[in-house]
């Protein structure tokens, strides 16, 4: 099987003083070694990096809860 493509698209906004791209590389690979059932080219996993701020907004909009959160999932068909 070949290596998974990784779409990166980061928002200026913040900044380059971590590398961001070496972040999602490591990010993919810790998935396809947790859990390489995953690992498929029809799979598709996005990965928003927010601040409270946005996260609060989404958490607000999705789930009606008016505070920011850690995590939230949303799956692809529903």
């Amino acid at each position: 099987m070949s290596a998974p493509i990784l779409e990166i698209d980061i928002d200026p906004i913040w900044g380059d003083e971590i590398d961001w791209e070496a972040l999602a590389n490591r990010a993919a690979e810790a998935t396809a070694r947790i859990a390489p059932e995953l690992a498929h080219e029809n799979l598709l996993i996005s990965l928003v990096m927010a601040d409270d701020e946005e996260v609060h907004a989404l958490n607000k909009q999705w789930r009606a809860k008016d505070k920011p959160t850690n995590v939230l999932s949303f799956p692809m068909l529903s």
